[in-house]
Parts: C-alpha cells; sequence; structure tokens
C-alpha cells in the first residue's frame, strides 16, 4: 500500500533521495555578508509639468506656478527663424556631389523666392552676418547678385586648402591665410574692400597677440623667438601677401569705375566657378526658351519635365533663382501654376 505523505506527515527518504539533486562537492553556498540596512527608495523627481516660484520664507503667499511649455514658447532664441530655416532649407539641396570642392553656396535670390518679407529677411541676414554665422558674397553675374555661404564651411574650405599648400612646402600661405581667416573675415564684414584696408587689418597686431609675444619672448630661449619670428606674417611683403589670397581664390580684383580711384577686392568663394557659370548658362537657357513661346509663359510642371542642355544644376534650383530675381513670375491658376517672363527682365 502507497502511504500518503500529506496525509502521515512523513516524508519518504527514497523519493527524497531520487527528487532532490545531490549537491556536488566543490560548491560552496556563499556567505551572505551583513551590511547596514539600504534605502532603496529615489527621491521622486518634481513633476515635469510645473514648477513654482521659490518663496519660503512667507509660506501664507501666493504661489504662482509656471509652465515649462510657456516657458519655452516665451524664450524665440530656443527656435530658428524663418531665415534661418530657409538658409538650411537651400543648403541642403546643393548638389554637392557634382561641385565636391565647392562650399554649399545658398543663393539669395532663391532665399527671396521663399521668403516673401524681404525687409525682415534683409535685417536677420545682416544680423548672422555680423555676428559670425555666415558670410555674403557678391558675384559677378549681376548688379544685385549675391550669395551666401556659412562660416563653418568657409572655415572648413579654408584648412583644406591651407593642407593642400603645406604638401607642397608652401608655408607662408597658411600664415597669410590665418591672419585673413582671424583678422579680416572676423573685423571686416561688406562684400568689398579697399587694397589699404586689407593691409592695414591683415597687418594690424592685436593687444592680445602682442602681450603674449612680450610674455614668451621674455620666458623662451632666443632659438624660439627667432622660430616664432618667420611664422609671423610681417617677414612677408604686402604685395606678397595679396598675391596669395588671389592665387587661392578668396579675394579678385574689382574693375574701377569712374567714381572709384583706390584699388579694391572682392571677397570670393574658393572653387566656385564651375557652379557659376552652371548659374548663369540656366538662366540664359530658360530665358531664351520663354522668349521662343507665344506669351512668354509655361505651365511649371511642364518645365519641369524639360532638361538642360548648358546646366547640370537641378531646374527647380533655376526657377528659384529666376523668380528671386525678378525675371520670372509665379501665377496661381486653376490648370496649376504659371512661370511667366515679366516684361523687359533679362539676364
Amino acid at each position: 500500500a502507497v502511504v500518503s505523505t500529506q496525509s502521515t506527515g512523513k516524508t519518504n527518504k527514497h523519493q527524497m533521495k531520487r527528487t532532490t539533486p545531490s549537491t556536488p562537492q566543490f560548491y560552496k553556498t556563499p556567505t551572505k555578508v551583513k551590511k547596514g540596512p539600504i534605502d532603496t527608495t529615489t527621491p521622486s523627481p518634481p513633476p515635469l509639468e510645473t514648477y513654482k516660484t521659490p518663496n519660503e520664507k512667507d509660506s501664507s503667499s501666493t504661489t504662482t506656478y509656471f509652465s515649462f511649455e510657456d516657458e519655452l514658447l516665451n524664450d524665440a532664441s530656443l527656435f530658428p527663424s524663418d531665415t534661418m530655416v530657409g538658409l538650411q532649407l537651400i543648403k541642403s539641396q546643393f548638389p554637392r556631389m557634382k561641385y565636391p570642392k565647392t562650399p554649399p553656396i545658398v543663393m539669395l535670390s532663391i532665399l527671396y523666392s521663399v521668403l516673401e518679407d524681404r525687409t525682415s529677411l534683409d535685417r536677420e541676414l545682416e544680423q548672422l552676418k555680423r555676428s559670425g554665422v555666415l558670410r555674403v558674397f557678391k558675384l559677378g553675374t549681376g548688379k544685385n547678385d549675391y550669395s551666401i555661404v556659412f562660416m563653418d564651411d568657409y572655415r572648413m574650405k579654408l584648412d583644406a586648402i591651407k593642407f593642400d599648400r603645406a604638401a607642397i612646402g608652401e608655408k607662408r600661405d597658411s600664415i597669410v591665410l590665418d591672419g585673413f581667416l582671424k583678422k579680416v573675415l572676423s573685423q571686416y564684414h561688406d562684400v568689398n574692400i579697399t587694397k589699404d584696408d586689407l593691409v592695414n587689418i591683415l597687418y594690424r597686431k592685436d593687444s592680445e597677440e602682442t602681450n603674449s609675444n612680450n610674455n614668451s619672448s621674455s620666458s623662451s630661449s632666443s632659438n624660439s623667438t627667432n622660430k616664432e619670428a618667420t611664422n609671423s606674417i610681417e617677414t612677408i611683403l604686402p604685395e606678397d601677401a595679396i598675391t596669395i589670397l588671389v592665387t587661392n581664390r578668396l579675394i579678385t580684383l574689382t574693375p574701377l569705375t569712374s567714381l572709384e580711384t583706390a584699388a579694391s577686392y572682392t571677397f570670393s568663394i574658393p572653387h566656385s566657378g564651375g557652379f557659376l557659370t552652371c548659374i548663369l548658362k540656366g538662366r540664359k537657357e530658360i530665358v531664351g526658351f520663354l522668349k521662343r513661346r507665344k506669351y512668354n509663359e509655361i505651365l511649371e510642371d511642364e518645365l519641369m519635365k524639360r532638361k538642360l542642355k548648358s546646366s547640370d544644376i537641378s531646374i527647380k534650383w533655376h526657377v528659384g533663382d529666376l523668380i528671386g530675381l525678378g525675371v520670372l513670375e509665379k501665377i496661381d491658376t486653376t490648370s496649376g501654376y504659371l512661370l511667366r517672363l515679366i516684361a523687359g527682365a533679362d539676364v
């Protein structure tokens, strides 16, 4: 007869041997280390929805609650402006694969076609230019033709030029380019600069630079002082420095007009010639095509299907460029947007 363990309360030894595995000899039960009581409770963070103005002394005073969302919405500096959003959008459409050596260029004309309020746009661009975020360049394609490059991209291009020139042993180029970036571009924000201003700013000694040179000369040996002297821009003639800037396509000589007597230079974008050539050829091709049509107009969808012969840039880029220049007007019709050539406009 089988005796039930539950009814008798007795344990069958043979069952225990069969059901309970034997403990290996090499296994030892770890000893428990007694420690003090551990506080496992974590302080709950303040609610994310609200926080209150600290006023611990007067508990009876009314506590004012503020919302984090309201604070963020009231701080306009935390959100990009329409101008910055437009700049980033146009920059992202730059054909980098076709022009890998050219820093991303934003045409001001395209920015005008995206944003309607040109007054506030020009004001914000001036602020961004003064703060060193971007730089505006005047192009040789027309009177009111400008382009924009972010200073971070421009610095990267200058670093690449310095690396290439140093690889062939041109150490003087690095000295001139460093002075051009740190002194000229940071202090002068116009599109043109006279020769006298360029030389004065490039060879001007800052107070911090003078103090550092005095400290280093008093504490270092004569060998290190001579080494610093050879790395100074003062060892390079002004004419040679200007030649270096022109050779690296950082400035171009501005043609003199009847009202100008002093030589001046225009700041330029290195390795941008191929891109600007396509801009000019694309403009002329589209304008010439519209002039041959009966009413000098075409539906935008129809124009987008065409392929330009003289430019490898997107036709959408060219259309925005021509609209911002005031050459084309965009009209909303029942059949879609209509692009019409403005009378008297030319490129």
